[in-house]
């Protein structure tokens, strides 16, 4: 049986989306030639962040309805919370989001380096070409390359999401190698919502980066 992993309360799921982020984003791209692919990028960035919303939005509507606002309303929201834990469907779709959306991120995140790279060499590529290194080190640089690409915690998240959905689930052999590997129980890859805004802020910084230097390749 695979184990449902659920950690934290509501706030866990809290809202992600950063308006002034991406609207930073959206000012650096402007009117170059990653327009495009980076409008992609945000786009995914944006849905998956709504649906890691709705376990919380789901139990904040339901207090909101039920306590119209009475400060002396007998059960608190975490409470809620923690009978909804009871439903066995619940938990599940609390463990499918944050694996999903984790999964969701990064891929997204992998693309926009892909599209992004293709589009200013002029070559079609793939991230599973044995030259792709070569061709971002072209680009870019090694030391760009060690900071938005290959670091160790892009390195895990990589491998992290190759186990979920090439791997049913299961640790790698290379996985379970890392230094910093996320939960492993029973051989199952256990992803948590904290894993999921954790790899969020991590990559947010780093998309900033990679764009700012990518325009002046534009140029």
């Amino acid at each position: 049986m695979k184990t449902i992993y659920v950690e934290g309360g509501p706030e866990a799921f809290e809202d992600l989306h950063d308006k002034e982020w991406i609207e930073s984003v959206i000012s650096i791209i402007d009117g170059t030639n990653i327009e495009k692919v980076t409008d992609e990028f945000l786009a995914h960035w944006w849905g998956t962040s709504r649906a890691f919303l709705l376990p919380a939005l789901l139990v904040d509507g339901v207090y909101s309805a039920a306590s119209q606002g009475n400060p002396e309303f007998p059960i608190s929201k975490d409470s809620l919370w923690e009978q909804y834990l009871n439903i066995n469907a619940f938990k599940g779709a609390l463990w499918k989001s944050s694996e999903s959306s984790y999964c969701s991120i990064y891929y997204a995140y992998e693309n926009l380096i892909l599209g992004v790279v293709t589009e200013i060499t002029g070559r079609s590529l793939r991230i599973t070409d044995k030259t792709f290194n070569s061709e971002f080190i072209g680009v870019f640089g090694e030391s760009l390359m060690g900071r938005v690409w290959t670091s160790p915690a892009l390195t895990t998240a990589k491998e992290i999401r190759h186990a979920i959905v090439h791997n049913g689930g299961k640790v790698t052999g290379r996985l379970d190698k890392m230094q910093k590997k996320p939960l492993i129980e029973n051989g199952d890859v256990l992803i948590s919502a904290s894993d999921m805004r954790s790899l969020f802020k991590y990559l947010k910084p780093l998309v900033v980066e990679l764009l700012t230097e990518a325009v002046k390749k534009c140029s």
